[in-house]
């Protein structure tokens, strides 16, 4: 008897296990079955879950029908020894405390609880090992609807907060296949003297906006900056409906969530509706610099012929603005807005961003001193790339995300940094779809030719490993052998970290 309880408290620890690991990769996708699938098709996600033991534990249970309900005992210990493995490797993966992730994970349990109750024995525990993916599956699909109506309802709330409490508020609204963070906070800094108030981390979806604006905005502010990001079409029109722009900015607009656009033009299309969001007086800016925007700007110009919103900014092209910068070090001497700007900036990639922010910063009548003033502490912001030095590393933080051009200048700031030692720590770029492999392998065979020694933390980036340089490259998954790899690297190795996945790496750097 005491052996029958035994084996059936592993049993409900092991569907624990698996159950929450399942429910927090839900989460970590947004419940949204498009990114799923890209996670499956294109992320490693397939093989990750699909692997040798689980489809090994899946035929066991599959087999338990047909031997004998005996013979459960040996893939359910093997799962559980499974389970235990990939939490010590993995640490214990679960899903964020919220009211939608608590009602999903309450209908899930009570799914398999009552597959359980139906007939305490072998063959329903082996239906439950089966359920568990399927049962977050169902969970999900049912509070969609219920999801669908209680966002419509926060949505309208906060249009209507909007018009009856902020009646002359000011809307600067962002998107961009990459660079939005940064130039949101640029802004933030530059229009500080006017009451702004940034939308904060990546707060950038209909649901997140309507949130922020109805429990977080100060009764005070005056410009309102939103960050607007988009999966599929007509997303960035929605929140445009929410926080209507007076000023428009697209950044970059590149090869990014390829496997959810499918296209480039596609991507065009979802980042025009910042424009078809616009006031009819407002104005939107772009810097010529900036990936594709010569292109997407001609896309405006066919789809909104006559439009003269349009305003536009070069270094080197025809433009409505024209600038020019010289840089000693990270000291920038920036000519535009007939005045000359002075600032220090670590990334030079980020400055067609600031320039961007300055034009707003005066289109909004921020005076050129009041500029001048944010600049002299531009370099105090916590943006999404960091470089510091201590007395064992020199490190290139860029773990907030990965993008093209983020990652290009990664590699070339690192070739002009001096060190005995050059490492680049990878986790990939996400959600490139059929171009994935001809991406992450130009990359990855540049990185080759500057870094010593290449860490990618996740096996599906092996197929991506250009063979000339095989031997430069090291797949490590694990967090504690991460910590040992730390452990041993020579003082005076400069790192760079480019890409999610890293969050226990960055500490440990610092603290050194």
């Amino acid at each position: 008897m005491i052996v029958l309880k035994l084996i059936f408290i592993i049993f409900l620890l092991d569907v624990f296990l698996s159950s929450l690991r399942t429910l927090y990769f839900f989460q970590l996708k947004e419940y949204r079955f498009d990114k799923i699938k890209t996670a499956f098709l294109y992320e490693g996600q397939f093989s990750k879950y699909f692997t040798f033991y689980r489809v090994l534990l899946y035929i066991s249970v599959i087999l338990t029908f047909q031997i004998g309900s005996e013979f459960l005992l040996y893939p359910l210990f093997l799962s559980f020894l499974f389970n235990i493995y990939q939490t010590f490797i993995l640490g214990f993966l679960r899903p964020k405390f919220t009211s939608k992730s608590l009602l999903v994970s309450l209908l899930h349990f009570f799914i398999l609880s009552q597959v359980l109750n139906l007939n305490l024995d072998s063959s329903s525990m082996a239906i439950v090992y089966l359920l568990v993916p399927f049962a977050t599956t169902f969970s999900v699909t049912l509070f969609k609807p219920i999801t669908f109506l209680i966002k419509l309802l926060k949505i309208q709330q906060a249009k209507n907060h909007l018009v009856k409490n902020f009646p002359g508020l000011k809307i600067v609204a962002i998107t961009g296949s990459f660079g939005k963070s940064s130039t949101k906070q640029f802004i933030g800094k530059l229009t500080k003297s006017l009451n702004s108030v940034v939308i904060p981390g990546n707060l950038n979806t209909e649901i997140a906006v309507s949130n922020f604006v109805l429990k977080r905005l100060p009764k005070d502010t005056k410009i309102l900056i939103v960050e607007m990001g988009a999966y599929t079409k007509k997303e960035i029109l929605r929140i445009t409906k929410i926080t209507p722009p007076d000023i428009s900015i697209v950044t970059a607009v590149d090869k990014m969530h390829l496997t959810l656009f499918k296209s480039l033009n596609n991507i065009f299309i979802a980042k025009s509706e910042i424009i078809a969001g616009l006031k009819p007086n407002g104005k939107a800016f772009f810097c010529l610099e900036n990936s594709n925007i010569k292109d997407f700007l001609k896309f405006l110009h066919e789809n909104y012929p006559l439009d003269k919103r349009f305003i536009s900014a070069s270094n080197s092209h025809k433009s409505d603005y024209h600038y020019n910068y010289i840089s000693n070090g990270f000291t920038r001497n920036l000519a535009i807005l007939e005045s000359n700007f002075k600032f220090n900036l670590p990334f030079e990639y980020l400055i067609p961003n600031l320039i961007l922010a300055i034009l707003v910063a005066d289109e909004l009548n921020v005076s050129k001193k009041e500029i001048q003033n944010a600049l002299n502490e531009i370099n105090q912001l916590e943006l999404n790339i960091d470089y510091f030095e201590n007395s064992k590393y020199k490190v290139l933080n860029d773990s907030y995300n990965s993008n093209l051009k983020g990652f290009k200048y990664a590699i070339d700031f690192s070739q002009q940094v001096k060190a005995p030692k050059k490492i680049l720590l990878n986790s990939g770029i996400k959600e490139l779809g059929k171009e994935s492999k001809k991406i992450h392998q130009d990359l990855y065979t540049q990185a080759a030719e500057v870094f010593d020694e290449i860490i990618l933390n996740a096996n599906y980036l092996k197929k991506y490993i250009p063979n000339k340089h095989k031997e430069k490259f090291t797949v490590i998954s694990s967090s504690k052998k991460m910590q040992e790899y730390l452990n041993q690297i020579p003082k005076s190795t400069y790192i760079a970290i480019e890409g999610r996945n890293f969050s226990n790496v960055v500490p440990f750097l610092k603290q050194k």
